[in-house]
């Protein structure tokens, strides 16, 4: 049994972690950039943050005591439903982006990728059309004397997005996986970016947790339906922080390890023709290994992680 939810506390703690989530978006953009390493799966991390600013803002006007106009009710009801599917899906988007970033150009398993994150789109597009028409033709959720009205997805769209997490998380998992399974990485390297692309997985789990919470008759009490409108806030934040994860923990381990010496030597050794040393993220040099391995027909450990640029030419980048 429930007991009735008192609101601050559960404002001021998704708030917290749905900042989080929106800094590590910043973050995310502004290592790239100064890296001049923007891609498209970089481009679409920031819709859905956007979109989470609107999330939060929305959910301070939506918990509030005393009766709200009915039209107000209902109008953060549909924006609720509008941030939920497109903060989750564009953070899809954007991991499947991320995995045709270090898929080879010619390769099967890019054009797999890219059949991905077309799918994700179509997705979200049905998903989101789904629960805003089932909320407009059945009413019945309107006439609740609740403070906070909530239109539920229903079950049928509920198994419908379900399958589509746990299909599309399997892939946003296997895939790279796949890929990166034969790579003469470092052991640290390699087990690193493993981890942190089967980060997907925390975002199916609290989606099977909202699944389980919406019709596992788990949860009952007065004060059931909040706890799991913050349980849709939960699955968000998490979509967001690990759509973020993979790039500021490469980011972060290339620019605050300990560098080895013969790194040192390789970085600040003079080039000829002008080349410059960019230090690349773990993305880039996966990418880099695998388009090589794809033309060559084998994989080899590169004799250094860091790449040049030539200073003519500083958005193409060479061995």
């Amino acid at each position: 049994m429930i007991p009735t939810q008192p609101y601050m506390p559960w404002k001021v703690s998704m708030t917290v972690l749905h900042v989080v989530s929106i800094l590590s978006t910043y973050l995310r953009i502004a290592c790239r950039r100064k890296d001049r390493r923007l891609w498209w799966d970089d481009y679409a991390a920031i819709p859905p943050a956007c979109i989470n600013i609107i999330n939060v803002v929305v959910l301070w006007l939506r918990l509030r005591y005393g009766q709200q106009p009915k039209q107000y009710r209902i109008l953060y009801s549909y924006l609720s439903s509008f941030c939920f599917s497109s903060i989750i899906w564009w953070s899809r988007i954007s991991l499947a982006l991320a995995v045709v970033r270090i898929t080879p150009v010619f390769s099967r398993a890019r054009g797999v990728s890219l059949w991905m994150t077309g799918a994700f789109i179509i997705i979200w597009l049905s998903l989101l059309t789904t629960m805003i028409t089932r909320c407009v033709t059945s009413t019945d959720w309107q006439k609740s004397p609740s403070t906070v009205l909530i239109c539920g997805p229903g079950y049928w769209v509920t198994v419908a997005s379900l399958s589509c997490d746990v299909i599309g998380d399997i892939f946003l998992v296997t895939i790279p996986l796949y890929q990166l399974w034969s790579i003469n990485l470092p052991s640290e390297d390699r087990l690193r970016v493993r981890l942190v692309f089967s980060t997907s997985l925390f975002t199916l789990i609290s989606a099977v947790g909202l699944c389980i919470f919406s019709y596992g008759g788990v949860a009952k009490g007065p004060g059931r339906l909040i706890v799991w409108l913050m349980v849709c806030h939960i699955e968000e934040a998490v979509s967001l922080i690990v759509c973020n994860l993979l790039v500021l923990v490469c980011w972060l381990h290339l620019h605050l390890k300990p560098k080895r010496e013969d790194e040192v030597e390789d970085a600040y050794q003079p080039h000829a023709r002008g080349e410059i040393i960019d230090a690349g993220g773990c993305l880039d040099t996966v990418d880099k290994i695998l388009n090589d391995s794809h033309m060559t027909g084998s994989v080899s450990r590169p004799s250094c992680v860091c790449t040049t640029m030539s200073s003519s030419d500083p958005n193409h980048a060479v061995a």
